[in-house]
């Protein structure tokens, strides 16, 4: 295939992934990053593929929200993001309610390199429905609601990242590509500094969990990758 019906694919797929970002509608997001996910496949293109050379860091608002009841969801999307190399803030800002009227609500914004923002944005949905997939099996059996078993199937989620994250700071110094991811990390902390010099460190109270919550975050897929023949999949990280 030449380059130019390759850039016409990144760009076909860059398009579903930003219907998929753009639309309110969780079915049309699944649909749109499913067709993505299946011409990445057919193409053997990966995350990577889809980012310029030049790799700029970008401020980035990744999902807003006026709905109570759920911060398991910006929490989780904020782990995701360190593990793929971001820093995340919690921003307060009154958004569009049900009704069309402004409520408060937040933003989750993320800086980062544009290669760490899309494997984030690209991933943290299917994230999510395991999250949701696994709390319905486990409510289904324990008697506790879906949503109840959500916040403690996220929470063990989140605790196994902030783990695999100290893994891999303990790891990379001793690699030259570690040297250099920490070289990026230091570039990003140094912008999200000079974008938010005065953010403050939220420190949340640790969440319950149970060992049918921790075994089901356990088994939830962090990465997708391409390597020869093998068809994109969710491995575990």
């Amino acid at each position: 295939m030449s380059e130019s019906n390759i850039q016409k694919i990144k760009q076909r797929i860059m398009a579903l992934l930003a219907k998929a970002n753009g639309t309110d509608n969780e079915h049309e997001a699944e649909a749109f990053l499913a067709k993505a996910m299946d011409l990445m496949q057919q193409y053997q293109l990966d995350v990577a593929d889809m980012v310029d050379a030049d790799d700029p860091i970008l401020k980035h608002v990744g999902i807003t929200a006026a709905e109570s009841g759920h911060a398991w969801r910006w929490k989780l999307y904020s782990a995701v993001a360190q593990l793929y190399g971001c820093k995340s803030i919690h921003v307060g800002k009154a958004v569009p309610g049900k009704n069309g009227r402004l409520v408060p609500g937040y933003e989750q914004v993320l800086v980062g390199r544009e290669s760490a923002i899309i494997p984030t944005d690209l991933m943290y949905p299917w994230i999510v429905q395991q999250v949701k997939d696994a709390a319905k099996r486990i409510a289904s059996i324990s008697g506790m609601s879906e949503q109840g078993q959500a916040k403690r199937v996220a929470a063990a989620l989140i605790s196994r990242i902030h783990r695999l994250i100290r893994e891999q700071q303990e790891t990379e110094p001793t690699t030259a590509a570690g040297k250099n991811a920490l070289v990026v990390l230091n570039q990003v902390v140094a912008k999200y500094d000079e974008l938010y010099p005065s953010a403050e460190t939220m420190r949340s109270r640790g969440s319950t969990t149970d060992g049918l919550s921790r075994a089901a975050a356990e088994s939830i897929g962090l990465h997708r990758q391409t390597g020869g023949r093998s068809t994109l999949k969710l491995g575990h990280g």
